[in-house]
């Protein structure tokens, strides 16, 4: 994406110190956690994919804040350096506890934390290792142990738990639909707000389709059927060089 006009790549992520980031920075880079770090099958582990980690990561830093990451280290360890230090990552997995922001954690025992960990996170990042209602039920009350009042919560989760996220966390779908590429289900994202970054959220994950897209025609069916899509929108938001949208179509 070296063709891609910063100036019309560049979003804002947050006011407090005018703190912005590139398109054009965030393709094209390895990262090192998925590189480096093998899932395990006995601990039901499934890393996000490099584009929505990506996308997660740009959430949280735009939040400036504290963040607590549960069972999350895919993201935690891909977050600049200077976010991460006012964050923590709360796993199951000890194969991290010499990093100075791991906390371990069970959700068999869902409030034993360390106790300055109550109400200390303004984001909370949530993606359990099953999808049920036991085990969402304990993972919420992790979540309402750790975020402050009226901080933000994001979870990821399949679409088929819609009532139950409302139910136990207030949280409603979004736009973005992450990736997870060695699990079968597709997840959705819930939160407790209104993101600020659907249309970037899409236009990042757009950009990595990019190498595929250019110089050839890509079809989407839209969900609805109706010719609007939202990578659509983000390509229209991004000016990607080489891709001409049409309804219905990214060409």
């Amino acid at each position: 994406l070296a063709q891609v006009h910063a100036s019309r790549a560049k979003f804002a992520l947050s006011a407090r110190g005018g703190t912005c980031v590139r398109l054009a920075d965030m393709v094209g880079c390895e990262n090192e956690f998925l590189k480096e770090t093998g899932e395990r099958s006995d601990l039901n582990q499934y890393w996000y994919s490099r584009p929505t980690i990506d996308a997660l990561v740009a959430e949280i830093v735009q939040s400036g804040g504290s963040a607590a990451l549960v069972s999350t280290p895919s993201v935690y360890f891909s977050l600049p350096e200077d976010a991460r230090q006012r964050c923590k990552v709360l796993d199951y997995d000890r194969q991290w506890e010499s990093d100075p922001g791991y906390v371990f954690y069970d959700f068999n025992a869902p409030v034993d934390l360390p106790p300055e960990l109550r109400g200390a996170f303004d984001f909370v990042l949530v993606d359990p290792p099953f999808i049920t209602h036991e085990v969402w039920t304990k993972y919420a009350e992790t979540t309402r142990f750790l975020v402050r009042e009226g901080g933000r919560i994001l979870c990821t989760t399949t679409n088929e738990n819609d009532d139950m996220m409302q139910e136990l966390l207030g949280t409603t779908p979004v736009l973005f639909r992450p990736s997870i590429p060695n699990l079968v289900y597709q997840y959705s994202v819930y939160t407790n707000y209104s993101s600020e970054f659907a249309v970037y959220m899409s236009c990042h994950a757009l950009a990595h389709a990019y190498d595929r897209v250019r110089g050839r025609t890509c079809r989407y069916s839209s969900p609805d059927h109706s010719g609007r899509h939202p990578h659509l929108l983000a390509a229209l938001a991004c000016g990607l060089p080489g891709i001409h949208c049409i309804v219905g179509s990214i060409m």
